[in-house]
């Protein structure tokens, strides 16, 4: 039954909006739980093989210089021959590799624990820029402007000088 907007009270408002108040909520709930299933899973792939070897070999030089370098290319050409990368896109849906359309194909939660996975990387990293990481990406076509703009916007409203 639809009600006249004369009858529509300012308790009928706040009920209402209650109501959507809640069920935000709820959805958001929903979400944020996902996001932590996701965070304990994450990466744990690494601690088997064959990514485990991989990842031995590999993360000395994954860690040691900057996202793109010849020693970060060398880490990834490791992970490559060993079939750990290819094992880990497997298992691991917060990678646009992981999708057949990249990032297209990945769920809101699966781009969030990507920009939390490429955090944390970063912090691991001698000279590690969340900034310059994001605009790397963007530049390389792993992710569009829009998205990188929210990526941008996120780390400095969350993260920036933490």
């Amino acid at each position: 039954m639809m009600i006249m907007a004369a009858e529509y009270t300012k308790e009928d408002c706040i009920k209402d909006t209650m109501e959507h108040i809640e069920l935000v909520n709820s959805f958001l709930l929903i979400i944020s739980r996902k996001m932590m299933e996701d965070g304990w899973s994450h990466d744990r792939s690494k601690l088997i093989e064959p990514e485990l070897s991989g990842f031995t070999e590999a993360s000395p030089l994954l860690s040691k210089d900057q996202y793109g370098s010849k020693a970060y290319k060398k880490g990834l050409e490791i992970l490559n021959e060993s079939g750990a990368l290819q094992h880990h896109y497997v298992f691991n849906k917060h990678h646009p590799e992981s999708h057949k359309f990249g990032v297209s194909g990945m769920s809101l939660v699966d781009v969030v624990v990507m920009f939390c996975d490429w955090l944390a990387s970063i912090k691991r990293n001698p000279g590690g820029n969340m900034a310059k990481s994001i605009k790397f990406k963007n530049k390389n076509g792993t992710i569009d402007d829009q998205l990188a703009t929210i990526f941008l916007n996120t780390y400095r409203q969350l993260f920036a000088g933490k």
